[in-house]
């Protein structure tokens, strides 16, 4: 079964952000939202991105843009009426509330259809079903007033004792008539729910339609704000050009801070990607996480270009996982979050696999052997995966990325520790073996920490070359 959005929504670092930035105008659309499946097949996800890049189009055309403004308009209407529609599907007999609900979905749905081929905006959504016999049987008026009552033109019978009621002056007789309505009322009501069943299929196909067209909305409208793009489907490689992760680019823009895009490419076999602390590792981990989520979700991405490769999984481990909440240690957690990755590779599944700084709590010994047995099962079973390290000789083949890192000519003296990230360069560079950073001291010095500490770590440091 595939997983659905809702399943996965705090899962990924910044997916909760990206969704609560949607602007959705009703219940339907958000909850056609939460129940999108993650697509494995690219040709599924280009039919949804299609139907965003064409919704899109519209808006450089002033007439349709302004169609989609008046569909927009009619969908802060739309209200969830699952429940009403299945029970008249099961043929029970409807309340005027029911009605009500049936006809105003009916009158609705027809408006924004008839706003759909006005406006030539036919690509937006699949055919909305015909409703207007079920407007013509709950509007025996025609007046589309959005209101429900049992009108007297249901029945001559129930006409005549109303109008009886109305002449009558007699109380005793009054109740009378009055049940006598009632009885007759209920009467209309069996009939009209009878009448009405065969077309529960239609009404939930428009309500389903609808709440597609107002995810769908809400979608080209946040995609054109953020300036992201359509990402096309990559066949053995995934390729980002200037891909950022959107919470943290906004984090950083409310301080006056820039947020720099990164370069990337992910073949099938794994990436071992060292770098000093503050780098950018973990937070490049997330937004490629973020990226391909979003992508199999049928939403545009974070970047200038992409070019990305459907995955049955997409798995993580960023040193957050929620067994350490749940009393495991966090190297326990790790391994077993490691183990669960192994599993799935041996299968033979097509996976993403992101991985920061496996077994950084433990001795630099076991962890060099525990990173590269990592990677050996990543490269054996040909994972694309990205795998971030602090640690030196590791000798299983694999492709090696480095973060240029700590750029000195960047520094403002007096340098302070949350200016950091302004003297750090994120480029990321190909190497031929690992090439561990050596930064952490030189950063310590120019922060101004002790200087006796300083040149007793420098003795050190030199002690191990």
């Amino acid at each position: 079964m595939l997983m659905k959005l809702r399943e996965q929504i705090n899962s990924i670092s910044g997916f909760r952000y990206v969704i609560d930035e949607l602007c959705i105008h009703s219940s339907v659309g958000r909850r056609c939202l939460m129940e999108q499946e993650f697509l494995t097949e690219a040709s599924d996800i280009e039919v949804l991105l299609s139907r965003v890049e064409i919704a899109i189009s519209y808006q450089a055309d002033q007439r349709k843009q302004k169609g989609l403004d008046e569909i927009a308009h009619k969908l802060m209407q739309l209200r969830d009426i699952q429940g009403t529609i299945y029970s008249l599907s099961r043929h029970v007999v409807c309340t005027d509330i029911d009605f009500f609900e049936i006809k105003f979905l009916a009158i609705l749905s027809e408006d924004i259809r008839d706003l759909i081929r006005f406006y030539q905006l036919d690509d937006l959504s699949s055919p909305l079903p015909d409703l207007s016999h079920i407007v013509s049987v709950l509007d025996p008026e025609e007046k589309k007033i959005p209101h429900f009552y049992i009108y007297d033109a249901y029945s001559e019978t129930l006409r005549e004792l109303r109008d009886s009621l109305k002449k009558e002056t007699n109380e005793d007789a009054r109740i009378e008539i009055r049940n006598e309505s009632l009885q007759e009322e209920d009467i209309v009501r069996k009939r009209l729910s009878r009448e009405l069943s065969p077309y529960a299929g239609g009404l939930a196909t428009a309500l389903e339609l609808l709440g597609a067209i107002d995810l769908l909305l809400a979608k080209v409208k946040l995609f054109i704000q953020l300036g992201w793009s359509k990402p096309g489907s990559g066949h053995s490689v995934t390729n980002y050009t200037g891909l950022v992760h959107p919470h943290v680019l906004s984090l950083l823009g409310k301080k006056g801070e820039k947020f720099q895009p990164v370069d990337i490419a992910l073949p099938s076999l794994p990436t071992l990607i060292t770098g000093a602390n503050m780098a950018g590792k973990s937070v490049l981990l997330q937004g490629v996480a973020l990226a391909q989520i979003l992508y199999q979700y049928g939403f545009y991405v974070p970047a200038q270009k992409a070019e990305i490769c459907p995955v049955e999984k997409v798995m993580l481990s960023l040193g957050d996982a929620q067994d350490i909440r749940q009393g495991l240690s966090s190297f326990g957690a790790e391994m077993m979050c490691l183990s669960s990755i192994a599993d799935e590779a041996r299968q033979g599944k097509q996976l993403l696999v992101l991985v920061d700084e496996p077994a950084r709590t433990t001795n630099p010994v076991e962890g060099q052997a525990i990173v590269s047995g990592l990677l050996a099962i990543l490269s054996r079973y040909k994972i694309r995966s990205l795998v971030t390290t602090h640690y030196g000789s590791i000798d299983i083949p694999c492709r090696r990325l480095k973060v240029r890192g700590f750029r000195e000519d960047k520094v403002n003296l007096p340098l302070q520790v949350n200016s950091l990230s302004k003297c750090v360069d994120y480029t990321l560079e190909e190497v031929s073996e690992n090439d561990v950073p050596h930064e952490a001291i030189r950063i310590a010095e120019i922060l101004g920490v002790n200087e006796a500490l300083m040149t007793e770590c420098k003795q050190f440091l030199n002690n191990t070359k």
